[in-house]
């Protein structure tokens, strides 16, 4: 009887020792499988933040120049007419400052993927977490909120010239830069409506970029904690 007791005592010691066994090697492949998911996702998110980086680069070097144009004619005390035609060369491009609006639209896809996939829970760290959804989500959407302000400006803007100057649309191309730039100059100088709507979307374009350099420095400190992570594997 002693020695049955000794004989299934040890059968058991030994079965549970090898499910202890395989339940051990089973949640350390499970936890190789997280981690190469997890270095996976910073992977794709390093890529996607330099790819916004650049986007980001290109975006603030038009939404500055559209700014300056925009400031100079409005600008009482002169007529900046050789600073204009500097940054921008062409009736076109003046245009544009005045009568549309540039886009905010960085590179989401892979960021969009990582969240629909639910992959975001292999990333360990707290704060990369919390800078992705500041990033993404909260000045993201200020910087959107600016772009939809202006865009609603630029559409009252483009009315009232096409109303009350639509020679500044019809032929603001065919007109060399110079005699272009003071007609448009003279126009904005002589009609406080018109400077007035200008002042506005000055003042939205100015919000823009502040939200816009809040967007590039937290895209620049989410970076550099990602490649730190990859660094250390």
């Amino acid at each position: 009887m002693k020695f049955n007791f000794l004989k299934y005592s040890v059968e058991f010691l030994v079965i549970v020792s090898g499910i202890s066994a395989s339940f051990l090697v089973d949640e350390y492949r499970e936890s190789l499988r997280n981690d190469e998911e997890r270095l996976k996702v910073l992977y794709n998110l390093n890529i996607e933040l330099d790819e916004i980086t650049n986007y980001c680069e290109e975006r603030k070097k038009f939404f500055q120049r559209d700014s300056k144009i925009i400031n100079y004619l409005i600008d009482d005390n002169n007529i900046y007419l050789d600073s204009v035609k500097l940054i921008s060369g062409t009736p076109f491009e003046v245009g544009i400052a005045i009568i549309d609006y540039r886009a905010f639209s960085p590179p989401m896809n892979r960021y969009n993927s990582i969240i629909s996939e639910g992959s975001l829970k292999f990333i360990k760290s707290d704060s990369i977490k919390d800078l992705l959804s500041t990033l993404n989500n909260t000045i993201y959407s200020y910087v959107i909120g600016n772009v939809e302000d202006e865009k609603i400006i630029k559409e009252r803007i483009s009315g009232y010239i096409s109303n009350q100057y639509p020679e500044i649309i019809l032929y603001g191309d065919d007109q060399n830069f110079n005699d272009y730039y003071k007609n448009l100059k003279n126009s904005i100088d002589g009609d406080m409506q018109f400077k007035a709507q200008l002042k506005l979307k000055s003042r939205t374009m100015y919000v823009k970029e502040f939200f816009l350099d809040r967007y590039i420095n937290t895209l620049n400190n989410l970076k550099g904690k990602i490649k730190k992570t990859l660094s250390e594997g």
